[in-house]
């Protein structure tokens, strides 16, 4: 399970990077693409203290749970200001 695992776990990642290169149009790939991967590198930093933080400080893994709801509300703000190159 663990080898099945570790060969899709990087997946997302790279489909997330090819449709944020493709939203940003020619001009800004490159920056589109960069930005993608802090972002997802700062969340490997960021998140394993926020949720450790948050099971120490509740005794539960359930707060868990909200924490991963606001990132997708906040990776969705994100998504927003990605300008296209091709739409007016």
């Amino acid at each position: 399970m663990g080898c099945v695992y570790g060969a899709i776990s990087y997946l997302p990642s790279t489909h997330y990077t090819t449709s944020a290169m493709m939203l940003a149009g020619e001009r800004y790939t490159a920056t589109a693409a960069s930005t993608q991967n802090l972002l997802f590198q700062l969340a490997s930093l960021i998140m394993p203290i926020i949720v450790g933080r948050a099971i120490d400080l509740t005794g539960s893994y359930s707060f868990v749970w909200y924490i991963f709801l606001g990132c997708s509300v906040i990776a969705a703000v994100f998504c927003l200001f990605v300008k296209n190159d091709r739409q007016p």
